[in-house]
């Protein structure tokens, strides 16, 4: 609301300051409150459907606040956010009940638990290879596939809708098959990325641009439903842990595909994208943190 009647600039700066640290408190604590509600055994299918739900919303958000933004000025867009965020206040207010509080470890015991560094370091390594990557996929678009203007929403569509199949698939699996999800993310965005590099032509790359959505979309889920796996008796905090290492991947992997773009080295943002998925890969199949803990028995 400040922001849609911000004065100056540095208003408006400062509003989304206070938006940004919403929004990261906000990641830390949906996964876990929606692993509360669903029940024991149910962490990674409760994620999945809370990162369908931001995938949804990316999908037909971003079109509307772009449409109210070009005809009615960015205000107007900044305004109905503001309100579908009050609503959803409200709303949740009004049908999720109280929960007890969960006892949580320390802060410092919580950044220090070896139990989470390889969750923490697979992280750093998948995010910042993705979105080394996917800050410049309209660039890379333009470059592979070789379309550009209103053709590159087509795909960026596809590319939606391949997300949402890719989050079904892997929700109905990262309960069970915890390792094996997680392998298949990881290696699924290194090989989309290494035939990007080598496509024979703009359809195969199209075709690896629109394949790249689905591990992509399971990022998120296989490391939340990790940390949910290692510290169930404080999700939290340790949550919170988590989402500072994915805003640290995302920072530094524009940071790293920035210096290709600037660089006229578009081709290294994708080999920085590809070598982080094999290197999370290699994590993951060596730590016992993506395996399924023992008594863990979800319901199908």
């Amino acid at each position: 609301m400040v922001l849609a009647f911000a004065p100056t600039y540095g208003v408006a700066v400062a509003a989304r300051l206070v938006a940004a640290a919403g929004h990261g408190v906000f990641w830390s604590v949906v996964a876990s409150m929606a692993a509360r509600l669903l029940g024991p055994g149910k962490g990674g299918r409760a994620t999945a459907v809370v990162f369908a739900g931001n995938s949804v919303a990316f999908l037909f958000g971003l079109s509307v606040s772009s449409w109210l933004g070009a005809t009615l000025g960015w205000r107007t867009a900044v305004l109905a956010v503001a309100g579908a965020a009050a609503l959803t206040a409200l709303v949740i207010r009004l049908t999720v009940g109280p929960m007890p509080a969960e006892t949580s470890a320390p802060g410092p015991r919580i950044v220090a638990d070896r139990a989470l560094a390889p969750v923490h370091l697979t992280t750093l390594l998948l995010v910042t290879g993705h979105f080394a990557a996917f800050t410049y996929i309209t660039a890379l678009i333009a470059r592979y596939v070789h379309l550009t203007g209103p053709p590159t929403s087509v795909l960026l569509l596809a590319h939606g809708t391949a997300g949402l199949l890719g989050l079904l698939i892997i929700g109905r699996h990262i309960d069970r098959h915890p390792r094996a999800t997680a392998l298949v993310t990881t290696a699924g965005l290194a090989t989309c990325m290494l035939v990007l590099l080598w496509a024979p032509g703009p359809v195969a790359a199209g075709g690896a641009v629109v394949a790249w959505a689905a591990p992509a979309a399971g990022i998120g889920v296989v490391l939340q439903a990790a940390v949910l796996r290692v510290a169930k008796g404080r999700p939290d905090l340790a949550s919170a842990v988590y989402i500072v290492a994915f805003q640290i991947g995302i920072a530094l992997g524009a940071a790293l595909g920035g210096l290709g773009v600037d660089h006229d080295a578009l081709p290294a943002a994708v080999a920085i994208a590809a070598a982080g998925g094999l290197t999370s890969a290699l994590v993951v199949w060596r730590a016992t943190a993506f395996k399924r803990a023992e008594g863990d028995s979800p319901r199908i």
